[in-house]
């Protein structure tokens, strides 16, 4: 390959450790060439792991090197948006976990900036990556089970490390504190902020994939909240949809879609986010012409891995991602909507 893209890490953390750094690390597409860490024992050890020779205290510090392309940045939520748009501003692409921003305006501007420069803006949507979720399109364009008539998507979590924590380099540099006084929209009521969160940071990725499943004509009808649980009443055109969460403690991670079609039926159980190279597992049925019960098998491969390729394919071929900033958005929208309908608004 004659052109590597040049990238900068900012944030050496759990999931960037664990998640991204290594995934960007093992790319032939990409030469990681700075890392930027307020935490100096952290910064040194996690660059000497990956031989990064250029390390910075800070991400405005690693902006004003001249030789990163793109930024890979993994950091708490309310930074999500500041330092994504510091990025686009220093001319650079950059890539930012989910959720995309904490505010729905912080969200629009991203988009906008990211349009406005022809930068590439991309989240953190893994299970856009994953090869169940592409099996499960697949089968669903094909029109072998139909339309979807109804779906049911629930996110209950459990055990999302699967042991990888052993890997972690930690130190004990004191954890850099951040400005959390303007992460929630401004109408929403204080005893609502932790589900919130839970909704902006856990639940987003559900709702993110039933619009890459569906589509973006949804529509939230009705909310419940209680202190453990959120279900989301929507409709995607015609098609009633349930949306469900909360957390439980499990060695088992429970996450998934159903779907129920003209022909058939549909079922995506998502593996745990850290489990390496294994896809979801997709089932369903077909009782069209050919009556049968389908488990596709998948190839073994790790939807962060797959991510960090098609972020940097994006770069080096000037295409939008398929988890643009621009797509994105719709999601910021959903959240505010889920809990507008929720306050009466």
């Amino acid at each position: 390959m004659d052109h590597k893209v040049k990238v900068g890490f900012v944030g050496c953390g759990f999931m960037s450790q664990l998640a991204h750094l290594t995934s960007f690390a093992a790319s032939s597409k990409c030469k990681v060439v700075a890392i930027a860490e307020p935490r100096e024992k952290l910064r040194q050890l996690v660059a000497d792991k990956y031989g990064v020779e250029r390390r910075y205290g800070s991400h405005t510090e690693l902006l004003n090197d001249s030789e990163v392309e793109a930024v890979a940045a993994f950091l708490p939520d309310n930074l999500h948006a500041p330092v994504a748009i510091d990025c686009l501003n220093a001319g650079k692409h950059v890539m930012i976990e989910k959720p995309m921003a904490t505010r729905l305006e912080d969200a629009r501007k991203m988009a906008a900036l990211a349009d406005k420069s022809g930068l590439k803006l991309m989240v953190g949507y893994t299970h856009r990556f994953d090869p169940g979720v592409d099996k499960a399109r697949e089968v669903l364009a094909s029109g072998e089970i139909g339309a979807p008539t109804f779906a049911h998507t629930y996110y209950f979590g459990g055990d999302w490390i699967c042991g990888l924590k052993s890997e972690l380099i930690s130190t004990d540099d004191p954890r850099p504190q951040t400005d959390t006084s303007n992460i929630f929209p401004d109408w929403l009521p204080e005893d609502l902020q932790r589900r919130y969160r839970f909704a902006n940071n856990n639940l987003v990725h559900n709702y993110n994939l039933l619009r890459y499943m569906f589509g973006d004509d949804w529509k939230v009808r009705d909310v419940q909240l209680s202190s453990g649980a959120i279900m989301v009443a929507m409709s995607f055109g015609s098609m009633p949809v349930s949306l469900e969460g909360g957390a439980i403690s499990s060695r088992k991670w429970r996450e998934g879609l159903e779907m129920y079609t003209e022909n058939g039926w549909m079922s995506i159980v998502m593996p745990p986010p850290l489990l390496r190279n294994v896809a979801a597992a997709v089932s369903y049925e077909s009782i069209g012409d050919r009556h049968e019960f389908v488990t596709p098998n998948c190839e073994w491969e790790w939807a962060f891995k797959r991510q960090a390729e098609h972020f940097l394919d994006c770069v080096m071929e000037d295409r939008q991602p398929i988890a643009s900033g621009a797509d994105s958005v719709a999601d910021m929208e959903i959240l505010d909507q889920i809990f507008r309908v929720y306050c009466g608004k």
